[in-house]
């Protein structure tokens, strides 16, 4: 991931490279990443690229939202994204 993610860094830096990096509906890496259940993705997209959680694609949905409603039994993850960047009281769930 580390090793993709530096291959398409077009000279603005990792981070906003990442973040820029959408499809059609607004949902970013870190969507795809927490819908799919990829915990180390999220993790790395969080803790070393520091990403906004709180982004919300085109139907405002953030990633907690996804990791949540829309894949039933991934509550474990989230609870990981909340301890990973301690910011209970900053995370928009809906």
């Amino acid at each position: 991931m580390v090793e993709l993610a530096k291959q398409l860094d077009d000279g603005k830096g990792l981070k906003k490279t990442v973040e820029d990096v959408k499809d059609a509906n607004d949902r970013t890496a870190l969507h795809f990443a927490a819908r799919e259940g990829k915990t180390e993705v999220c993790q790395y997209l969080v803790e070393e690229l520091k990403l906004d959680v709180n982004v919300k694609d085109a139907e405002g949905k953030n990633v907690c939202f996804v990791s949540v409603f829309e894949i039933i039994g991934l509550g474990t993850f989230v609870l990981d994204i909340y301890l990973m960047i301690a910011l209970w009281d900053a995370i928009e769930c809906i």
